[in-house]
This record gives C-alpha cells, structure tokens and sequence, in this order.
C-alpha cells in the first residue's frame, strides 16, 4: 500500500514520493494529556474532506491516511473509525526536563535536542512550570526498498535538508537505509483544529473560549496584513504572513480559509509557481463553489490558473 505525499504548506515545492502506509506511534504518557481525536466515517466523507474539516487544508489528508494504515485505493466505509493525528501541547509540571519529557513523550531521552529545537530551548534549558511545550505526533515508516534519508524527508516534509533531522531523531548515520528498516517520523506542524478537540471541563471550555477569540483577531490581523502586502507586491511576504503555523494555530472560519487560500493563490500566480496556485485555489473551489471572477477587476493571468483549478487533480483528488 502506498500514499501520494501532497505539498504540505504555502511556498513548498515539495516533490510527492510514494510512502507506505504508517500506524500512529502509541502515546508514553498517560491518556489526558495528548488528545485524542476519533472520526466514525458518515456516508460521503473522503480523506481530503476529514483533512479540511479537522486541519482547515485538504493538502494534509495523507497523515490521517498513513496513521490508519489505509492507502489512497482504498475505499473508506461508512461506520469506520479513523483516527485524527495531531500535534500538541504539553503544559509543563513543576520538575520537568526536555531530557525526562523526551523519554517519556518521545521515546528517548537523546531526543531532547529535538524537543529543544521545536520549541526553541538549547537541550539543557531549565523548564518553566505552566510554560506550553509543542509535542509531536509519530508515525512509523518502513523502507520499502534503499531509500535516502534525503527522499524519506522530502516525502513528509516537503524538504530534503531535513534528512539529518530524521537521522538524528533515529539515531542512524548513514545517507540512506535498506528494505525492511522501520524508522519513526516526528510530525510537528499538523495539528487538528482547537475547536475540533475534546473539551474536558467547564474551565477548559471557557479557556478555550477566550483563546478562539485571540486566535480570530490574529486571523483578522493577518488577512489585512496579507492583503496590503498583495497590494504592494510583496509576494513572498503574503506567503509567509498566512502560513501553515498561522491556519494550524488559529482555527480559522470557513470563509476566512477561502479569503486565506485566495490570497494564496494571487500571490503563486504572481511568483510563477502555477502548481501551488492551482492548489491554493482548488481550496477556495470547494468552500465556494460558486465563485465567480470579475474581469474588470482580476487579471487574465489568475482567472486561468482559477479556471484550471477546476480541473481534477492527479490521483483524482477533485
């Protein structure tokens, strides 16, 4: 069984690579802390569609696939329950290391540098207690054959520079493994929606609350910000301004994630990269179908690759 490894972010070329598929890594520490998010299949759902709902980007389908073990030809059945992986937050307990967390969390203690890394601590820094640490999920990947690290990376990072990252964090030395190697993938930057978690209290509600008001006045802030810079032709920054930290923290609307993904794809087209347009503006088809451009006001250039999106994608993802 094999998976397609879609582009995972604005202004990542990523090249897609054949994966096999991956179960979910169990979790070290007791339930409560790393959520737990269940999907019982209704009649019509599809990968991409679970991707937009639980991650707001139907680009990130393929993780909710790899965790269950299921390929793109596979059918799924109505009545099946998937699980939804998803990156998290550890809040930190009067006592704790990064080297206790990452043997209890992570599996090894020699992956506190790692830790560190994603939450922007040297490996030997003195925690705060009630500070917030980033936690990852795993999946497991075996070799199908001689594979680079440089590949495995490209594969669910969309960035071969990453192949030391995945060699460290397995401890291997080597640029490459041989069939039958099990290796276990750190995924950091995939996380569900806040509002799709389990709400465990009143509190926690009520904190939940006020954090979705923060995160859409980000929104808000972030959407004028990217539309000035569209205006002013600072493409790259449109990019960075609306990123995948911004859509995987925030918890964005539907109607914003169009505006989000809209904007996108005006700031790809700008930049000649027509693959990452199409894709931007196959998201913003499938909130607003309807959608309709006006020639007075949107450029030839964007209403074909807008026209173009309309197309099927390769492997049939409408």
């Amino acid at each position: 069984m094999r998976l397609q490894r879609p582009r995972v972010g604005p202004g990542r070329a990523a090249a897609a690579l054949a994966l096999l598929a991956a179960m979910l890594a169990t979790p070290a520490r007791a339930a409560g802390t790393r959520p737990t998010v269940e999907h019982t299949l209704q009649a019509g759902d599809t990968a991409e569609l679970l991707a937009a709902e639980y991650y707001g980007n139907r680009q990130l389908a393929v993780f909710i696939l790899a965790a269950n073990g299921i390929s793109h030809e596979q059918k799924l059945k109505v009545g099946m329950k998937l699980r939804i992986p998803t990156s998290w937050k550890y809040t930190v307990q009067a006592g704790d290391t990064l080297g206790a967390l990452a043997q209890a969390e992570l599996g090894d203690a020699r992956r506190a540098g790692y830790l560190g890394d994603v939450n922007g601590l040297a490996s030997g820094a003195v925690l705060v207690t009630g500070a917030e640490l980033s936690m990852p999920f795993h999946l497991r990947h075996v070799t199908a054959g001689v594979e680079s690290y440089k590949d495995i990376a490209r594969a669910y990072y969309g960035d071969p520079r990453k192949a030391d990252l995945l060699k460290q964090y397995n401890f291997k030395s080597g640029a490459s493994e041989g069939p039958n190697t099990e290796l276990l993938i750190p995924i950091e930057f995939v996380r569900v929606r806040p509002s799709k978690l389990p709400v465990e209290d009143p509190a926690v509600a009520a904190a939940e609350a006020e954090r979705l008001k923060d995160a859409a006045a980000r929104v808000a802030s972030a959407l004028e910000l990217a539309r000035t810079r569209l205006r002013d032709g600072r493409f790259e920054d449109v990019i960075s301004t609306l990123s995948l930290k911004l859509l995987s923290e925030t918890d964005p609307g539907e109607a914003e994630l169009a505006e989000i993904q809209w904007l996108l794809g005006n700031a790809h087209v700008a930049l000649g990269q027509r693959t990452l347009a199409i894709e931007a503006f196959r998201e913003v088809r499938a909130r607003r179908p309807q959608m309709k451009l006006d020639p007075a006001l949107i450029s030839p250039k964007v209403r074909a690759v807008f026209a173009a999106a309309r197309k099927p994608a390769a492997g049939g993802t409408p």
